[in-house]
């Protein structure tokens, strides 16, 4: 028997997996702000390979900038159980 090891091909997928995601939820974002929360969702959406993510966003009109961030949950209590 012989045993070959999926690791790297498992982890791709689920990579390109939350790139085709944020691509599709990108698609339907209509401002900025709509975008960097798309992103943030698909981000959520992949605990194992996006733990923590933080996006910025700047207003050039009001000089502002805005970050959202968030540790993903579902990765915390996992380590927590």
């Amino acid at each position: 028997m012989q045993l070959v090891d999926k690791t790297e091909e498992v982890v791709f997928a689920r990579r390109i997996s939350t790139v085709r995601d944020m691509n599709t939820r990108l698609f339907d974002a209509a401002t900025v702000h709509d975008a960097g929360h798309q992103i943030g969702q698909a981000f959520s959406s992949n605990p194992i390979d996006v733990p923590y993510w933080m996006i910025y966003i700047y207003d050039h009109s009001r000089k502002h900038v805005q970050k959202h961030n968030r540790p993903n949950k579902k990765l915390m209590e996992k380590k927590i159980a």
